[in-house]
């Protein structure tokens, strides 16, 4: 299984690939970033559950992805730090 897939099913991602779609863009447009956290742990280890994309990127490169970013996304700025979101992104599957 793909790390993607993994998260996927993991996150219950219903927003159309937030994680290879958000990295996708990054990478199309020359950021420059690191996953950090949970998730690159998991392309060296065993997976483990961790809901977080954690990415550090260059200072100069933050306004440029932020104007990048389509409307599907949801950007919260703080002073340290942005938080992307996606629609669908973290919906819990329905008890059926």
């Amino acid at each position: 299984m793909r790390a993607g897939d993994y998260w996927n099913v993991v996150t219950v991602d219903r927003s159309g690939g937030l994680l290879d779609r958000f990295v996708a863009l990054l990478r199309d447009n020359d950021v420059r970033f690191c996953v950090i956290g949970g998730q690159a742990v998991n392309a060296y280890a065993e997976p483990i559950v961790n809901l977080d994309l954690d990415v550090v990127m260059a200072i100069d490169d933050v306004d440029n992805v932020n104007r990048l970013l389509p409307g599907d996304y949801s950007v919260e700025r703080f002073e340290q730090s942005v938080n992307v979101t996606a629609a669908g992104s973290d919906q819990p599957r329905s008890r059926t």
